[in-house]
């Protein structure tokens, strides 16, 4: 049986490549705070206030049934998965080339053509990724999912406390501003409401310039109430400070995305703290897409899954003769530790919060909220 020129384009090789590839780049910010987790339905739930701290177990007697722990007290929280799919045909110019080397090609000329084609793939495979932490992000800074693109919309919303979303009176950096009072506000706070310690704040380096240039700042740690303005705080200093005196460790993230609708986007806003406990603060749900259910055992398509739950299918098309490639995820992030985050917005004015324009949120889209525990 002849070879078909297609044949090393397999869902199996693309897959490895992606493997082999995504080891080699940096996680993104929220990945590791929300990290892939797999299941077969398309529903879950998840307990919102349920604080990572362990408790003991209660004292038992010998010959005794267990006691069944209890989880009154929190919100049961139900939702599902959301759909995403995109592909890509081989293009005529790739086709064609694939057919001039045909069966005579050497290895090293078969390499260079799949590696182009294995590149567009990645770019579906990196576009998959980068929704996840979208929507992680979203849903991190305001408690709800908003992503609009090809005629769909998701919404969904967990119900961020209000009093947990705060902007300040002053501006960091500016007169009046007290960052240190702000930040053992978001400790308190966060502490009565869900018994979570604030261990982490994120925020991008505008803001953290702010932080390090601001008078009160200053006096407080040169225990100096002169004149402060060209007196510099260096940077190892105040996140040395912040450790010592309010167990925060603070991280600078400055980088962009580009959004689904071609723009570029910080993922941090100016002026934007996000305070966190310590450990995870849920999970990334990857359920089962239909192209693992129905077509895993076809014979004229093949499906490879990576990152836990991502469906990458290739399948040969016969007038014209050509190859697709099909990249899909069912993902949505569960976000029970939702009442151990504190969202300041440091410089006394709302900041851009990464939602997409805000539609009506159709009815099937709906997360419900059960009180019942």
């Amino acid at each position: 049986m002849n070879k078909s020129i297609f044949d090393d384009i397999n869902s199996t090789n693309i897959g490895s490549y992606w493997t082999t590839l995504s080891q080699q780049m940096d996680p993104y910010l929220w990945e590791t705070l929300m990290p892939n987790s797999k299941q077969i339905a398309s529903d879950f739930v998840f307990y919102r206030g349920m604080s990572n701290a362990p408790k003991p177990l209660a004292p038992s007697a010998f010959g005794v049934p267990a006691i069944m722990r209890k989880r009154s007290g929190f919100d049961r929280v139900s939702d599902h998965t959301r759909y995403f799919k995109e592909g890509y045909y081989i293009d005529e110019a790739i086709r064609q080339q694939l057919l001039r080397v045909g069966a005579n090609a050497t290895q090293a000329e078969k390499d260079m053509i799949n590696n182009h084609i294995f590149q567009d793939s990645m770019e579906l495979l990196k576009g998959a990724q980068l929704t996840r932490e979208i929507m992680r992000n979203q849903i991190i800074q305001t408690g709800k999912i908003n992503v609009i693109g090809n005629g769909q919309t998701i919404t969904a919303d967990y119900q961020m406390k209000a009093s947990h979303r705060v902007v300040n009176d002053k501006a960091w950096g500016t007169t009046g501003s007290t960052p240190f009072e702000d930040i053992q506000k978001a400790r308190d706070l966060v502490g009565d409401d869900s018994d979570q310690v604030i261990t982490r704040a994120v925020m991008n380096k505008a803001t953290f310039n702010a932080l390090m240039s601001d008078t009160n700042v200053k006096s407080t740690m040169l225990y100096d109430n002169g004149k402060l303005a060209n007196v510099t705080i260096p940077q190892s200093e105040l996140l040395n400070f912040l450790v010592t005196n309010y167990g925060l460790t603070v991280q600078i993230y400055d980088k962009r995305y580009m959004d689904i609708d071609g723009t570029k986007k910080k993922w941090i806003p100016d002026g934007r703290v996000i305070f966190l406990p310590d450990g995870e603060l849920g999970k990334t749900i990857m359920s089962t897409t239909p192209e693992e259910a129905d077509l895993a055992a076809a014979s004229d398509v093949d499906m490879t899954l990576v990152d836990n739950g991502v469906a990458i299918t290739t399948m040969l098309d016969s007038d014209p003769v050509n190859k697709k490639i099909n990249v899909s995820q069912e993902v949505m992030p569960s976000f029970p530790q939702i009442d151990g985050i504190y969202i300041l917005d440091a410089f006394a004015k709302t900041g851009t919060d990464p939602l997409a324009t805000t539609p009506t949120a159709p009815a099937s889209t709906t997360t419900t909220t059960d009180p019942k525990a």
